[in-house]
C-alpha cells in the first residue's frame, strides 16, 4: 500500500516551531510516539544521575520546555562521561 501525500495550500501550512506536543501529535493523527528500540546494550544509570533526574522532573516541564530539556541534556552527559 502506497502512502499518498496530501498539498496543504501554503497559506494553511504552519512553521515548525509553532506546535505543540498536543498540536504536532493531532497534525499527525497519532496519539502517542511509541519508544525506539534499538539493538544496544544497556548500562543502567548511576545513582547519581538517577536522583538528579528526579529533581529535574519534580521541578521542572521535561517535554514542553526548552530550557528544561537542556538541563536534561546536561545531566545525560555528565552521566555519560562516567563511562568513557
Amino acid at each position: 500500500m502506497v502512502k499518498t501525500k496530501t498539498k496543504i495550500p501554503r497559506q494553511k501550512r504552519k512553521k515548525f516551531f509553532s506546535f505543540n506536543l498536543t498540536g504536532a501529535y493531532k497534525q499527525l493523527q497519532i496519539q502517542e510516539i511509541p519508544p525506539w528500540s534499538l539493538g544496544t546494550v544497556k548500562i543502567p544509570p548511576s545513582k547519581f544521575f538517577q536522583e538528579r533526574l528526579k529533581r529535574l522532573q519534580r521541578h521542572f516541564d521535561l517535554r514542553s520546555c526548552k530550557e528544561s530539556k537542556k538541563l536534561l541534556v546536561d545531566a545525560f552527559c555528565e552521566g555519560v562521561s562516567e563511562f568513557s
